[in-house]
């Protein structure tokens, strides 16, 4: 939580920032995060002509997620920029009775957006997944498949 009081009272133009953020145990729920670092913010919350406040952030940090393919966990480092315009209306982070704003649930959201849809660790295509009847293949043994049923079509077809 960061104190805007002198931000909102015009006493100070900007207010710089260069935390460190930790999240808690409780903001992995319901997410395919297996662990986050500290997240290292550094940039700067302003007021702008109209008395809205302006984040413009730098954000670092270090995810670990489940491989795609083996469930094994990866680490995944992110960073990003966020810049944003909190109206004075946003009840959520902006606390005017205590004049502090609560950055932790946009760097949450704009870290969720961060997210791969698809993680594959380094040595997850040097193992071999085969089972009964089935076997996992890359797309170099795909292309390598000389098995191909519309061959026979395709002589036909050059033919003509």
């Amino acid at each position: 939580m960061f104190d805007i009081s002198k931000l909102l009272s015009n006493i100070e133009k900007t207010i710089k920032i260069d935390e460190q953020i930790i999240f808690e145990d409780n903001y992995l729920q319901n997410t395919d995060i297996i662990e986050i670092s500290p997240v290292s913010i550094n940039g700067e919350i302003s007021k702008n002509d109209i008395g809205d406040l302006e984040l413009s952030i730098y954000v670092t940090g270090e995810l670990v997620l489940p491989c795609s393919i083996t469930l094994e966990p990866v680490k995944y480092p992110f960073s990003f920029e966020i810049n944003e315009i909190i109206d004075e209306n946003d009840e959520n982070n902006l606390k005017k009775d205590t004049n502090t704003l609560e950055l932790k649930p946009y760097l949450w959201e704009n870290i969720l957006v961060e997210i791969p849809l698809r993680i594959v660790s380094e040595n997850a295509y040097k193992k071999e997944y085969k089972g009964e009847g089935w076997q996992l293949i890359n797309g170099e043994e795909k292309k390598e498949n000389k098995n191909n049923p519309f061959e026979a079509l395709n002589q036909l077809l050059d033919k003509e």
